[in-house]
């Protein structure tokens, strides 16, 4: 999905979500914000994003289509369930957002401002 780790939505639409050391970023070419207890008036929880990716080829159905046929091959598709979480956030500036992130961001995320809570 190509919204993972992202904001789509509000004033920061398009910016990158990246987390590094604790803290989260939002990047946009050049430009670098860092979101802290500080600089975030209010957050808050969305609806989790979920679906399932199809068509993951294991080793396994390699193998298995190599030594056992077609229908060994078959068995071994399988799918990937996938969870993104959204957080909308507004500035202390009054610029808000909506990001959607992965589960490495949104622990990030939780730790970074639940502990300053």
């Amino acid at each position: 999905m190509s919204s993972m780790n992202k904001v789509i939505a509000g004033d920061y639409e398009g910016w990158s979500v990246r987390s590094h050391a604790g803290s989260i970023h939002l990047v946009y070419k050049r430009d670098d914000r860092e979101l802290t207890p500080e600089t975030v008036a209010e957050w808050r929880e969305l609806e989790p994003v979920t679906w399932n990716e199809q068509n993951m080829f294991s080793s396994k159905s390699l193998l298995g289509s190599l030594f056992l046929g077609p229908l060994d091959f078959l068995f071994g598709i399988s799918s990937k369930t996938v969870k993104l979480y959204q957080l909308a956030f507004k500035c202390d500036d009054g610029m808000k957002g909506i990001m959607t992130v992965d589960i490495d961001v949104y622990h990030t995320f939780l730790k970074r401002f639940q502990n300053e809570g």
